[in-house]
């Protein structure tokens, strides 16, 4: 049954069968399980038709937990970007705690739209671990995704990344000023949405620095979305 023709015959009947042939090809693979599980993974990397490829996502994705070995052993380094892709957005429905740190280096792939999938990922299954993980790459990703986990971070209210939060504030690395003050806004946004003590007193900080011949403040925007932060962080009080 789990030969590659029979597979392919039951693709076929899953892409372009009628409804009822539909629905019986799509619940025999499924409950292959492991069997149609690797031919399927295999066939994934190369097939060129999308709506082949969605529906070979869709089988894997309805097999669940069951499949998250063979996934992970398909991320390597010499896979192709968007195969990696599609490994990210199975262990994004399929994966959990345990599995979310596989992803890590695919959140530091060059390719954005793998790194993108990756947070999205991290994001929906890594439950207690996500915030450790997002915070010990942040160094290392590029501004666009820097920016994004630092808003993951706050809309998570992770406290633990106020420290890191703070010493960028500081740090301006080689950014323009136009990077480096976009960084700023979104900290401060993080820091509102996490509320914390620690939070609240790096917001004040900001809001209320002056500078000594225009020099070590910081900027009207920087200013302006501290206030804005610690007028919602009271809000919720």
């Amino acid at each position: 049954l789990t030969s590659e023709s029979n597979i392919n015959l039951l693709l076929k009947n899953v892409n372009q069968g009628e409804q009822n042939k539909v629905n019986d090809a799509f619940r025999i693979l499924v409950a292959c399980g492991d069997l149609a599980l690797r031919p399927l993974l295999s066939k994934l990397r190369n097939v060129e038709s999308s709506k082949e490829r969605i529906s070979i996502l869709h089988v894997i994705r309805d097999m669940g937990h069951r499949a998250i070995p063979a996934v992970k052993e398909r991320i390597t380094i010499d896979a192709p970007w968007y195969y990696l892709r599609n490994m990210a957005y199975l262990l994004g429905h399929i994966g959990n705690e345990d599995s979310v740190e596989v992803l890590r280096p695919l959140i530091l792939h060059k390719e954005k739209r793998v790194n993108r999938e990756a947070l999205k990922s991290i994001s929906q299954t890594g439950g207690g671990k996500r915030g450790e993980l997002l915070l010990s790459v942040l160094p290392q990703v590029d501004q666009d995704m820097k920016l994004r986990i630092i808003e993951m971070l706050g809309k998570m209210k992770f406290a633990e990344a106020v420290p890191t939060f703070r010493d960028m504030l500081k740090n301006k690395s080689s950014l323009s000023r136009d990077e480096f003050v976009a960084m700023q806004e979104k900290i401060c946004s993080a820091l509102g949405n996490i509320g914390s003590a620690d939070a609240v007193k790096i917001l004040s900080e900001i809001a209320e620095s002056k500078s000594i011949l225009g020099i070590g403040s910081y900027s009207k925007e920087v200013k302006h979305a501290a206030e804005h932060a610690l007028s919602y962080i009271k809000k919720r009080r």
